[in-house]
């Protein structure tokens, strides 16, 4: 098995980091679940500043960035499609990339 070991949310990572923190599917079609700060019924208590952070609420997204830098920060890691991903994230300088998890994160949070 691969390992890769993941040290910065980037361009090159910022998906496999959504995936860790919202769940997913594998090639092979298994699911593995989000984290439970981001499931019902954990997730209702961010649907607040979610919803304003999906209108532009820049207080909001920074809110629910911040819980972002602090999950990845904790994560364990994760084997998927074969490799074996290890965080280890010193760094979350890439908007881009933050940009896109949050987005995730927002669509993870408010799924009904």
């Amino acid at each position: 098995m691969d390992t890769i070991k993941i040290r910065a949310l980037d361009v090159h990572s910022a998906h496999i980091c959504a995936l860790r923190l919202v769940g997913g599917f594998d090639s092979e079609k298994r699911h593995f679940p989000a984290l439970k700060v981001f499931q019902s019924p954990n997730r209702e208590r961010l649907q607040y500043h979610a919803e304003l952070a999906e209108v532009g609420c820049r207080q909001s997204q920074m809110q629910l960035e911040n819980l972002i830098i602090g999950e990845l920060l904790h994560v364990k890691d994760l084997e998927l499609d074969g490799k074996k991903y290890i965080f280890d994230i010193q760094t979350f300088q890439c908007p881009v990339a933050m940009d896109y998890v949050l987005w995730e994160v927002l669509a993870q949070i408010n799924d009904d």
